[in-house]
């Protein structure tokens, strides 16, 4: 899975920024890809058999605020993977 996102939030620094996929209600973290900008992957186990998978990104990030670096989390909408060779159930 890989994924990039840019925030119009000033202030946001890439460092402060951590990505996740969200996969049947489990988080996998993702990790920054070294040589591109604010891009992100991910290698996450299928199990056998399944047909589709549903999953969503999400990212959380800091802020400057009056007085410390608030936290945020963005979704974003669920996606469909077709897993080639099987049914899609």
């Amino acid at each position: 899975f890989e994924a990039s996102w840019d925030s119009m939030r000033r202030g946001v620094k890439s460092e402060d920024v951590k990505a996740w996929v969200d996969m049947d209600g489990q988080l996998y973290p993702m990790t920054p890809v070294p040589v591109a900008r604010n891009r992100w992957e991910a290698a996450i186990p299928i199990s056998e058999g399944r047909g589709y998978v549903a999953y969503k990104y999400r990212f959380d990030f800091k802020y400057p605020g009056i007085t410390s670096r608030n936290v945020e989390s963005v979704w974003s909408p669920e996606y469909r993977m077709v897993i080639p060779g099987t049914s899609p159930k």
